[in-house]
């Protein structure tokens, strides 16, 4: 909404487009799978045109800036890492049924090759344009790349991908939680318990989704006229979610690793570990572990959260024992 505002126009409320972009997210979800794929290519492709023109143009000023500047550069990884994370688990996904020929990982894998290097040049055109102090001094230092590459028509183009990139991310956010949360309300209890998240989960048409997404829509829309938007708070709030998504990234890798562990020494086990998926599960428990360090502000928090993470481990493992005692004892 302040995007919209200070870039493009002026004397148009800035929360009044911050409620139309949540209404329109709201629309494409109500309207189906297809609708939500087709604007969330279109989304992609608005960020992924704006980004390429802004790195091409950006060779006439690269080199603007003293080379001996450095950057943070532990908080520049983990930050690629934080926005890299998750779309990994993709993988795990296809663990339960080999024959399965419609396997998304590649393109997952390929998609994130692509948002490595197109972070990375964003990051290298960044130290050549402007000067780190200058860009760590501000919160809208994407706009002040921009500008200094290309005047007010960069302005323009993030202004387009920041738009275009909030709407993608809230789509397939809302797209992803309303059909999870749509899944885990059910009062019916399956009778194949499965913890891994799979493509199948993403790609339901269950209707009983809709309700959830008002229910997200709702909740967003009253966080925003409560005043949420712009409060010191919210920094907070930021830090603390992306705490606890490593903190799910971790425990779901280290499910994934002690899984494929009891597959093979339980033979009536149906989830079969492929090749190289356990250590793949195994560096993702450790990246969480260590984002979670490099992005906690505080030793105390830092002793808080690596607590937190034993208590979910222990709880998951008494969960898991209990659940894996019940269902052998019912097949048996």
């Amino acid at each position: 909404g302040f995007v919209f505002n200070e870039v493009f126009v002026y004397w148009f409320p800035n929360f009044a487009f911050a409620y139309l972009i949540l209404a329109l997210v709201a629309i494409v979800n109500l309207s189906g799978h297809k609708a939500v794929a087709v604007g969330q290519i279109c989304a992609v492709a608005i960020v992924l045109i704006g980004m390429l023109t802004l790195l091409g143009r950006s060779v006439w000023v690269a080199g603007a800036v003293d080379p001996h500047e450095t950057v943070s550069m532990p908080a520049y990884f983990f930050t690629g890492m934080v926005v890299l994370m998750g779309f990994d688990i993709a993988l795990y996904g296809q663990l339960k049924n080999k024959k399965d020929k419609t396997r998304p990982w590649p393109a997952i894998f390929g998609a994130i090759i692509v948002g490595g290097i197109l972070l990375a040049l964003w990051g290298w055109v960044a130290q050549g344009t402007v000067s780190s102090s200058k860009l760590a001094d501000s919160t809208i230092s994407h706009m002040i790349i921009a500008r200094t590459i290309w005047g007010q028509p960069g302005r323009y183009i993030m202004g387009c991908i920041v738009i275009a990139s909030v709407f993608a991310a809230v789509n397939g956010l809302m797209y992803c939680a309303s059909h999870v949360l749509s899944r885990v309300t059910k009062p019916a209890v399956s009778k194949n318990i499965n913890i891994i998240a799979n493509h199948h989960l993403v790609q339901s048409r269950d209707p009983s989704a809709k309700p959830m997404v008002m229910l997200l829509c709702i909740f967003t829309f009253f966080a925003m006229v409560g005043g949420l938007a712009g409060e010191s708070i919210l920094e907070t709030v930021i830090q603390a979610g992306v705490i606890l998504w490593l903190i799910h990234y971790g425990t779901v890798n280290f499910c994934v690793w002690w899984q494929s562990h009891l597959a093979k020494t339980s033979q009536g086990d149906h989830l079969k570990p492929y090749g190289l998926i356990p250590w793949v599960a195994i560096l993702g428990s450790i990246a969480a572990i260590a984002g979670v360090i490099a992005l906690a502000p505080a030793l105390e928090t830092i002793v808080y959260v690596l607590a937190l993470i034993l208590l979910v481990l222990a709880g998951m493992l008494l969960f898991l024992g209990m659940v894996r005692k019940f269902y052998f004892q019912r097949g048996g």
